[in-house]
């Protein structure tokens, strides 16, 4: 006995929600990582500005 074409279709959705949510999981990651190097190059530059204020 085979599956029903319903429980098929379902299947196929489910699986193509799964790779969607794979798909935003990994730019997500991405976008993180971006942001982290963001956030550190401007507490860099923060740092920097403040001891340029430092010696002015």
């Amino acid at each position: 006995m085979g599956k029903s074409s319903k429980s098929e279709g379902t299947d196929k959705i489910v699986d193509a929600a799964s790779a969607v949510v794979a798909s935003m999981n990994q730019k997500l990651q991405t976008t993180l990582t971006e942001l982290n190097a963001v956030k550190k190059a401007l507490e860099n530059e923060r740092e920097h500005q403040k001891k340029s204020a430092k010696l002015d």
